[in-house]
């Protein structure tokens, strides 16, 4: 019993040995002889100069330029709210009316200042006729004065009627300086008269439009009543937070900035950096940038949601790759080229690269390729450094 399980025993180790021996020399030379008959089928594409930047894209929204809330110096009926044209006509002022900077919009109980005018006028008149009055008393009781004196000398008058000479004298003095007092006071009333007459008409502050419209004809208005809001967005700016790391790259009136919004999809507007504000938020590591942009078309409005794109950096006649076609190993770069054979087969070879701007899908070989080498760009997961591979037809460019 014992004799037949060590035959048996002896049966299997041969077996099992030879097994091994059938696959490591012959199955596995057949399946390299097969593998090297295989050639991995790939696309390359001729590697040519291009453009690349370095770019940062943010988030914002429009503002105008300039806005200002246009609010009255004086109280009273708001009578006018018009826009006054050169030529004497008006229009109505509405949401998007265009005004002029000094263009008169609005007039508020402007008959009313008129006659506080005139009453002030009519107030000065009268001081000064205060004036003239007090001088003619004032120079009568100067000649009484004197007259008195020198019959006091002479001994035909007494001391106490030189006195009351001498108070009466004083008197007129005080009455002329009262009415000159009273003369600079009404010619301030009338100064202030004149601004309130002026301030009741209602100019434009800037040249733009009107966006908002707060008051109707007819209305009280109080000083800190709003009447219109009005936009300069012919220009306009978009501030926006920048990580800190990016402000070294960016220089007003230098950098430039492309400026998308959802409502043209297929328009970009062109802009630049105008300031970088000189605080870093504490909290989120950001400083406020400010861009500004024409908007002559109008196209642009406040409120806006806006993508900017900024170019950090920007190279021209450069080796430029798929992204996708670069690999990395550890601290390695490196791609797979083509030595071209027989056509249409050749065999890769992998070639370290140093990179350098990164634009989405597009990267910047510094060095390691030439114009005109075949890159892989599909199937170069499945080859390794000498692989044979069969260039499909067509993928040459």
């Amino acid at each position: 019993m014992k004799k037949v399980l060590v035959v048996f025993i002896w049966i299997l180790l041969t077996a099992g040995v030879g097994c091994f021996i059938y696959w490591s020399f012959f199955l596995r030379e057949k399946e390299e002889t097969v593998s090297e008959e295989s050639p991995i089928p790939v696309e390359v594409t001729s590697v040519t100069l291009g453009e690349i930047s370095q770019t940062l894209s943010l988030t914002g929204e429009v503002e105008a330029s300039s806005t200002v809330t246009v609010k009255p110096k004086v109280t009273g009926r708001l009578e006018e709210l018009r826009a006054y044209q050169e030529d004497g006509t008006s229009i109505p002022i509405e949401q998007g009316t265009q005004v002029s900077r000094g263009q008169r919009i609005g007039i508020i109980d402007h008959e009313t200042f008129v006659a506080q005018v005139s009453q002030a006028q009519a107030a000065l008149e009268v001081a000064r006729a205060n004036l003239a009055a007090a001088e003619a008393s004032l120079e009568d009781a100067a000649r009484e004065r004197a007259r008195f004196k020198n019959l006091y000398q002479e001994g035909a008058a007494t001391q106490q009627q030189f006195d009351q000479m001498d108070a009466a004298y004083k008197k007129a003095l005080a009455a002329k300086q009262v009415a000159q007092a009273q003369i600079r006071q009404a010619e301030a009333a009338l100064q202030l008269a004149r601004i309130n007459l002026r301030e009741s008409i209602i100019t434009s502050p800037l040249t733009g439009v009107v966006t908002k419209k707060w008051l109707d004809e007819g209305n009280m208005t109080s000083l800190n009543t709003p009447i219109v809001t009005i936009q300069d967005i012919k220009t306009v700016k978009v501030i926006v937070s920048v990580p800190e790391r990016y402000l070294t790259s960016i220089k007003p009136k230098a950098t430039p900035v492309f400026i998308s919004v959802d409502a043209y999809p297929d328009e970009t507007f062109a802009a630049e950096v105008f300031s970088i504000y000189p605080e870093i938020d504490r909290e989120t590591r950001t400083a406020q940038v400010e861009i500004r942009l024409e908007n002559k078309s109008g196209k642009l409005r406040p409120g806006m949601f806006i993508r900017a794109r900024f170019i950090l950096r920007h190279q021209e006649n450069t080796i430029v790759v798929p992204g996708d076609s670069v690999f990395k190993q550890a601290e390695e770069r490196f791609v797979f080229l083509v030595n071209e054979g027989r056509a249409p087969y050749g065999r890769a070879r992998k070639v370290p690269v140093k990179v350098g701007l990164v634009e989405g899908p597009k990267i910047e070989i510094v060095s390691g390729l030439r114009v005109g080498d075949l890159l892989v760009t599909t199937g170069m997961d499945y080859l390794r450094d000498g692989s044979e591979v069969e260039i499909v037809q067509g993928s040459v460019k």
